[in-house]
């Protein structure tokens, strides 16, 4: 009876940790933006520009959009990542309190800051690979000066030591800088940036604005010259048997 009961406990908790670990993700509020046909892709046109905006997912502790704009005017147009502007709602669609506005990261400030970053890494592996050299080499001064019968196995144990911990430094260098590089190219070529869109071009690239996990519903804001495109947005709870 009691490995029953056991039984039965660890099932009902198996059950509730699933249930408590639910998805979502954030679709077009259909009651007041416009989406293309059988797709989570919101849309906004008017006489100055075509737009289209979709959730893509969330990514560390950011929101992940993808932007696309087409310029139908006969003038250039800005478009600045940097004033997009979102606010978030409860759910009972009132702003949340607290924080409840963020504006879209500035490329531009996160290349520099990876940058950043990646200089201080190579920094500290230089400082790393200065500091295992110089302790094996005072290892082996004192292990020549304790006058052990020993002494070229402890200079190879020394040296074997160095090369282990040196080896570990390097692969955790080269895989450190190359994910901070492979950041930085997102950036670079992924993520919408700041331009001039000349008449008739189009351009499309990733928008990254800090999460609010807490968000039942979203309004973006997109200011263009001259116009500016409102997208609505809700929480959806995805079905993990899709």
């Amino acid at each position: 009876m009691k490995l029953i009961t056991f039984a039965f406990l660890i099932i009902s908790l198996f059950i509730f940790g699933c249930s408590s670990s639910e998805m979502f993700t954030y679709v077009p509020d259909n009651e007041k933006t416009e989406t293309e046909k059988e797709t989570a892709t919101a849309f906004i046109e008017d006489d100055i520009l075509f737009s289209s905006f979709e959730f893509e997912e969330e990514s560390g502790n950011n929101f992940m959009f993808y932007l696309f704009v087409i310029n139908k005017s006969d003038e250039k147009i800005e478009v600045s990542p940097s004033k997009i502007k979102m606010i978030a709602f409860d759910e009972n669609k009132k702003p949340i309190e607290g924080m409840n506005t963020f504006y879209a990261i500035e490329p531009r400030l996160m290349i520099g800051k990876l940058n950043n970053e990646i200089k201080d890494r190579e920094t500290e592996h230089e400082i790393s690979t200065g500091l295992n050299f110089v302790y094996a080499l005072v290892n082996t001064a004192v292990d020549l000066s304790n006058n052990n019968k020993n002494d070229a196995s402890s200079v190879l144990e020394n040296v074997a030591a160095f090369a282990e911990t040196q080896i570990n430094e390097e692969v955790n260098f080269s895989n450190d800088v190359e994910y901070l590089k492979a950041q930085k190219k997102i950036w670079e070529f992924d993520v919408m940036p700041n331009i001039y869109l000349e008449p008739l071009d189009d351009i499309g690239g990733l928008v990254f604005i800090p999460s609010c996990t807490e968000a039942e519903y979203l309004k973006i804001i997109i200011p263009f010259e001259k116009t500016k495109h409102i997208y609505f947005f809700k929480k959806e709870k995805i079905d993990a048997h899709e």
